[in-house]
């Protein structure tokens, strides 16, 4: 287990087969588990087999080897200390060495193995003598795979755009198509600049891009020495320079298309398979998000880019202490309920309320109207102009802005926990006077032929504005369907964790899934007990090595 679950080749393949049905996808807590009981047999089998020779009086046996006999003394010395020197860096003393060094020394399993195949004659066979088989399989079958990640699992990014923030660096990269069908959506990457050092692969989780299915980005927060360079060399001046990548390969968030009903919980940069999550199984399933953060940058900049579900529940726990900006404070996701609570979560009140509330009220929450209202609400997603594929709405809007003088921002106010603006137009009217206000600078800064795709896609706006006011705001909303003290989901409710043990039945249950990305925390802790008081499953992505 503790090879297999490293043969990121192997398992990609066979995550795309029936095969995926019966393994594991959780790899990492498994390979873990693996390896204590590695460092414990070893332990144990070590002791039992000093204290034997003790007894005999053979001792000298642990560092000599008679003519004609098996060097196991001295090997198994070797597997031990190798075993320690593979398990306690990555476990025990973790925050006391850095990861490049407790990487490096994950390499010394290469004298486990070795030291393995030797450790018994052949003869020994079928006690022990299956080592001189087993373990030079071992060692094959994992070359191998490591041969094929690296020549067909890994591409050259040649241009690279580059977005500093203060708390990272967000990489979006074009990949190739075999990158795209290998796993269209999620999963993570190895990631290597040979600018910064030729030897560090780093992994990252990856989340496509909604406007252009070629392109992957990744959020590199800044944790370490690495990180910190590479924020630093991206921030000193402008770079487009090349990177390797290599995946995708899955991750537990692969699990997400098993529920028709998820809570993706986060912590952090943990937010990044979440957001891939949202913006994947959005449309069929009903996707909830639970994010703890205290960086207000990180903050900012996932909000800016955020595609939330429409028919899922979300909140934000802000942890930090530097204020945010009052676009922030007043965010307005028109269709989206989204709440920012400035408190650590209790996952034991905000759980329950979800799966409550969205059980109880679901005949409320899937209006006949939600499938056009999703059309209308991301026109923008499915028609930018070819020419300016890497401009979005936003930033066309945002640069009319920079250019006329504006007015105040209109007040806002709180209604059934929803944060809107007393002016807020018409969705499609608002799409209707970006594309307008946006023809003035498109022959500037795109050229003619951008300007005939935007009229195209104004065209092609009309078709969307049928839906009726009322139906459009309630579609996929939770405005006026839900009662408010349902809605403030971050408040204990007793009678929540109630109705799901006595109203829900075990089927319902099944359609729920807990998804978890972040640092081996309270926060997990808090959610694995949730997934084992309520019943649902966990899959979890802990930021443990």
């Amino acid at each position: 287990m503790v090879f297999f679950t490293k043969m990121r080749g192997t398992m990609a393949f066979l995550s795309r087969t029936p095969i995926s049905e019966y393994l594991i996808q959780d790899t990492h807590n498994l390979h873990v588990a693996a390896g204590w009981y590695i460092l414990f047999d070893s332990l144990v089998h070590t002791l039992c087999h000093c204290l034997r020779w003790l007894d005999q009086g053979n001792l000298q046996l642990l560092w000599e080897t008679p003519l004609g006999s098996n060097p196991s003394g001295r090997t198994g010395v070797f597997v031990l200390a190798s075993t320690v020197i593979i398990v306690l860096p990555m476990t025990v003393f973790k925050k006391r060495i850095n990861f490049e060094m407790r990487k490096y020394a994950h390499y010394f399993f290469w004298v486990f193995c070795i030291c393995m195949t030797m450790h018994a004659p052949f003869w020994a066979w079928p006690n022990a003598g299956w080592c001189r088989i087993v373990f030079p399989l071992l060692l094959i079958t994992y070359t191998l795979d490591a041969i094929y990640v690296k020549f067909f699992m890994t591409e050259r990014i040649d241009t690279v755009t580059y977005r500093i923030v203060e708390s990272g660096v967000e990489l979006s990269m074009p990949v190739s198509a075999r990158f795209q069908n290998n796993l269209p959506s999620g999963g993570y990457g190895y990631v290597m600049f040979p600018w910064v050092t030729r030897n560090q692969w780093h992994a990252f989780s990856l989340y496509e891009n909604p406007l252009d299915g070629s392109i992957r980005h990744a959020f590199m927060a800044i944790l370490g020495d690495w990180t910190k360079e590479v924020h630093l060399l991206t921030n000193e001046a402008k770079t487009a320079r090349p990177l390797w990548i290599s995946g995708p390969f899955p991750s537990p968030y692969s699990n997400a298309l098993n529920f028709d009903n998820m809570i993706c919980v986060a912590s952090g940069i943990g937010i990044t398979p979440a957001m891939s999550a949202i913006e994947a199984y959005k449309e069929y399933r009903r996707v909830s998000l639970v994010w703890t953060c205290r960086d207000a940058s990180m903050l900012v900049f996932f909000l800016e880019n955020a595609k939330l579900d429409e028919k899922g529940l979300n909140v934000i726990f802000y942890t930090g202490k530097d204020p945010l900006p009052p676009t922030i404070e007043n965010y307005n996701a028109r269709g989206v309920y989204m709440k920012i609570v400035r408190a650590r979560p209790n996952l034991h009140d905000v759980i329950p309320n979800i799966v409550r509330n969205i059980d109880e009220f679901q005949d409320k929450l899937n209006p006949k109207s939600s499938k056009v209202m999703g059309h209308a609400q991301y026109a923008s997603a499915k028609y930018v102009p070819r020419h300016s594929q890497e401009i979005s709405v936003g930033q066309i809007v945002d640069s009319n802005l920079e250019e006329e003088e504006c007015g105040d921002a209109p007040p806002h106010r709180e209604t059934d926990g929803m944060a809107t603006s007393a002016n807020d137009p018409h969705p499609s009217d608002m799409l209707e006077e970006q594309v307008k206000d946006s023809r003035r600078i498109s022959v500037a800064r795109f050229g003619v032929s951008a300007q005939a795709d935007l009229l195209e896609w104004r065209k092609r706006l009309s078709t969307w504005t049928t839906v009726g006011d009322n139906d459009e705001m309630n579609a996929g909303s939770f405005r006026g369907l839900i009662p408010e003290r349902h809605l403030r989901i971050w408040e204990e409710n007793k009678s929540s964790r109630d109705y799901i043990t006595s109203k829900m039945p075990p089927s319902a249950l099944k359609r729920w899934g807990f998804l978890y990305c972040g640092g081996r925390n309270p926060v997990l802790g808090a959610l694995i007990k949730e997934s084992k008081e309520l019943g649902i499953p966990l899959h979890e992505e802990a930021f443990d090595w």
